[in-house]
C-alpha cells in the first residue's frame, strides 16, 4: 500500500533546469548543478524506505513508491558521499506549487555500493578455502619402494598393516639413525585373504628421555603431528631404513613408541585409526 506522504520532489524547477538527477523510486527530476546555490536541505537519491514516519521530526518526502528524507545541510569531505544538484519540492496533490529552499541530492561514492559484493566475494573465498579438500599430503623423505605385489586395498582399515624395527641400538648424541619404517604394500584380512593396504600412515617416534613412563610432546624425536593431527606420510609398499631425528638423544636405556596416525589412501584425508608400539631402545 502506498504510504500517506504529502510531499513529493517536483517536475519543474522554476528556473532554467540545467540537468536531472535520479533518485530511487522514479524517473529523473529537473535539477540545478550550479555550486553557488544555497541549499535549505539535504537528501540522499539512494532509499529503500516505504515507512511513512517522520524522520527527526521531518516530513517524509514521496518518490514513486519510495520515501526520503530531508536532512540539514552540513559540511562533508567527499570520502564516503558526494554531492550532486538540487531539486525542488512540492505537494503531491499540488505539483505545480513549489515548497521552501532547493534541495541537495546526495550521492554515496560507488566504491562503497561494491562493497556488499566484495565482502561477498571473500566469504565465497574463505567457504571455498575451508570446505575445498586439503593439498596432497606430504610423504617422507627416503622413502623407497619394497617388493610386493599391488592389489586392490582392502575395505576395513582393520587389517591395515606396518612394520619397523624393534628393540633398536641409535648412536649417542646424532640425529642421523639407522632404523626402518615400512608400510607393506598388502594385508591380510577375512580367511587369511590378501588384499592392498588401504592406507597412508604417517609414523612418529617417540623416547621416554626422562624416564618417568610418559610420551610427552616434548619426547616426540622423529616426525612429530602438526596441528592436524599428521606428519608425513608413507605409501604403502614403501619404506624408510635411515631417519633424521628433531633432537638427539643421549646415551642410556629407554622405553620407545612409534605411533602410526593413518588416513585413507583413496583421498589422503579421511582418518582411518591410529596404532602404536612399544619397544626397548639402547643409545650408545
Amino acid at each position: 500500500m502506498q504510504p500517506d506522504v504529502n510531499i513529493t520532489v517536483a517536475r519543474q524547477w522554476g528556473f532554467a533546469d540545467t540537468g536531472r538527477e535520479r533518485l530511487s523510486g522514479d524517473e529523473p527530476f529537473p535539477a540545478e548543478f550550479d555550486e553557488d546555490i544555497e541549499a535549505g536541505w539535504e537528501m540522499f537519491a539512494l532509499s529503500f524506505r516505504r515507512s511513512e514516519g517522520t524522520f527527526r521530526g521531518l516530513p517524509p518526502v514521496l518518490v514513486g513508491r519510495t520515501v526520503h528524507f530531508l536532512h540539514k545541510p552540513k559540511k562533508r569531505r567527499g570520502v564516503f558521499v558526494r554531492e550532486g544538484g538540487c531539486v525542488r519540492l512540492a505537494f503531491v496533490d499540488e505539483p505545480g506549487e513549489l515548497l521552501g529552499s532547493p534541495v541537495r541530492v546526495l550521492h554515496l561514492r560507488r566504491w562503497l555500493l561494491l562493497l556488499p559484493l566484495l565482502l561477498a566475494a571473500l566469504l565465497l573465498c574463505l567457504s571455498l578455502s575451508l570446505c575445498s579438500p586439503s593439498s596432497s599430503p606430504d610423504f617422507l623423505s627416503g622413502m623407497t619402494g619394497t617388493a610386493g605385489a599391488t592389489s586392490k586395498p582392502v575395505v576395513s582399515v582393520d587389517y591395515a598393516a606396518y612394520d619397523a624395527t624393534v628393540d633398536s641400538v641409535w648412536k649417542a648424541d646424532t640425529l642421523t639413525q639407522d632404523f626402518r619404517l615400512s608400510l607393506p604394500s598388502t594385508c591380510k584380512y577375512a580367511k587369511g585373504k590378501t588384499g592392498g593396504n588401504p592406507i597412508l600412515s604417517s609414523p612418529s617416534i617417540w623416547v621416554d628421555i626422562d624416564g618417568n613412563n610418559q610420551f610427552s610432546d616434548n619426547e616426540c624425536v622423529y616426525n612429530a603431528p602438526d596441528k592436524t593431527g599428521y606428519g608425513a606420510f608413507i605409501r604403502p609398499g614403501c619404506e624408510v631404513n635411515r631417519i633424521k631425528l628433531t633432537q638427539s638423544v643421549p646415551a642410556g636405556t629407554y622405553s620407545a613408541r612409534t605411533v602410526w596416525n593413518s588416513v585413507l589412501e583413496r583421498d589422503g584425508k579421511t582418518p582411518a585409526g591410529s596404532t602404536s608400539f612399544d619397544f626397548n631402545l639402547t643409545v650408545v
